[in-house]
């Protein structure tokens, strides 16, 4: 009998409890950054991609360069959680300026409109991923 109840105890606290998922609180918005990367709109693509990358934390212990990877490629993810935009990077910190800067390429359709923009990126001392630049 105590094992029924220990099983039902233990049944009630583990299916009360959820795990959100991470990246549904921290993905971009879709509409909103594809609408400000179509119109050019610098300022609030910074803004969205800023918000995102706010909260990316490279796990302890990594070497610094796998630590830059794992913050912008987590970046990525959080792009591609929602959003129909194909992503390519074309090089980590590979831009030398202090701090040194990535690149990745934005890939979508808007109507019968291909657009393909380069977002310039850095990654904080404290890991977290910064817009910087879009340009073509």
């Amino acid at each position: 009998m105590k094992r029924i109840l220990f099983f039902l105890l233990t049944l009630s606290v583990y299916s009360g409890c959820s795990k959100d998922n991470e990246h549904t609180a921290q993905s971009v918005d879709c509409v909103a950054l594809k609408q400000a990367v179509t119109n050019d709109d610098v300022a609030v693509v910074k803004q969205l991609i800023n918000e995102a990358g706010a909260t990316i934390q490279a796990p302890i212990g990594l070497n610094a360069f796998n630590a830059y990877k794992f913050s912008i490629d987590e970046l990525i993810k959080r792009i591609k959680a929602n959003c129909d935009i194909s992503i390519e990077v074309l090089c980590y910190g590979c831009i030398d300026t202090l701090p040194a800067q990535s690149e990745i390429r934005l890939t979508f359709s808007a109507g019968l409109i291909r657009i393909e923009k380069t977002l310039d990126l850095i990654v904080t001392d404290d890991g977290r991923v910064r817009c910087q630049n879009m340009h073509d």
